[in-house]
């Protein structure tokens, strides 16, 4: 929008050279510039295109603002880099009186941070004109935002919102809410792993392992809190959620005590060959425990069916043995 301004100046500066060479500049700039132009627009801004359905690989929504609907949304990558640009397909149906303009913001899951944002009528177009006999994809580009520190892997949250431009005021949605969990995997290249005080090999399955962990205190007493930290490995993509048990053993092998919660920041339908992933468990010890070592015990297990990976590894009943033990004081 500010090219036009800027090319007045423009012209105006290329007009004070020699006459021929400056009616040579002047042409030449505004060749190029429509050559840009005709590049650039329709890529930044694409217009609203008329489909007869919503394709299968969308993922369907049922967003209403009244009569304007939100039927479905397809990413063109579920992957995404610091700097680069998400790209994806919203698909809309019917209209809207109030003539909404669409905010698209794209939240880091681990710190709740605005990682990517534009704010746009879809295609360009006022949704108050909209036929409400068709359906409409409107192409999205939300640009990510660059990071100074390498960032470890994690999920991005989309959420779609309107807002009423004339009122300066945001729209509920009567159906819905507008929020596409784990939309995108955010990966950066720079980022290398954790790596942690014990190495560990132990092999679940063909869709995790865990490369290193430390126990920190390995000294505690009853009702205290240790923090269990896991460097893991993602080598596959599972078709249900996973679920990692931390067990607690005595000495003499009898369970105490456990702990379950999926990979935080990472939803099982974004696991990738290759991931590095940190992992952090706050464990709560109980109050009546004796003194004595104990030894933690690792497991995943499906949250449909209850069934553990197999463990490739030091194991006992698919659950890895950490070499590590823990041991309570008094």
């Amino acid at each position: 929008p500010a090219i036009a301004a800027i090319s007045i100046f423009i012209a105006w500066g290329l007009a004070r050279l020699p006459f021929l060479s400056g009616t040579l500049a002047i042409l030449a700039f505004f060749i190029s510039s429509a050559i840009v132009l005709a590049i650039d627009l329709p890529s930044h801004y694409r217009t609203l295109l008329v489909v007869e359905s919503v394709p299968a690989t969308a993922t369907p929504t049922d967003w209403q603002l009244d009569a304007l609907t939100m039927i479905g949304i397809e990413l063109h990558s579920q992957t995404i880099q610091p700097g680069e640009t998400l790209t994806f397909d919203l698909y809309l149906h019917g209209n809207s009186s109030s003539n909404p303009a669409l905010s698209a913001t794209l939240v880091d899951s681990l710190s709740s941070a605005i990682m990517g944002q534009i704010d746009v009528f879809p295609g360009m177009a006022p949704t108050d004109s909209l036929d409400g006999d068709l359906i409409y994809r409107a192409t999205l580009n939300v640009p990510i935002e660059e990071s100074d520190e390498p960032l470890p892997p994690r999920a991005l949250m989309l959420q779609l919102r309107w807002y009423d431009v004339d009122n300066a005021e945001w729209l509920d949605f009567t159906i819905g809410n507008g929020i596409l969990e784990g939309a995108a995997l955010l990966v950066d290249p720079r980022y290398e792993g954790p790596k942690f005080d014990q190495e560990a090999s132990a092999q679940f399955g063909d869709l995790i392992s865990l490369t290193s962990f430390d126990i920190n205190p390995t000294h505690a007493n009853p009702d205290d809190t240790i923090t269990l930290n896991l460097a893991w490995m993602l080598r596959g993509q599972p078709e249900k959620d996973m679920v990692l048990t931390v067990q607690l053993y005595d000495a003499d092998g009898q369970f105490v005590t456990q702990w379950d919660g999926a990979l935080t920041g990472i939803p099982y339908w974004l696991w990738q060959d290759g991931i590095h992933v940190p992992d952090s468990r706050q464990l709560p010890l109980p109050d009546d425990l004796t003194p004595g070592e104990y030894q933690i015990r690792l497991g995943w297990y499906d949250l449909d069916t209850v069934s553990r990976l197999p463990v490739d590894g030091p194991q006992r009943d698919n659950l890895a043995i950490l070499p590590t033990t823990l041991t309570i004081d008094r």
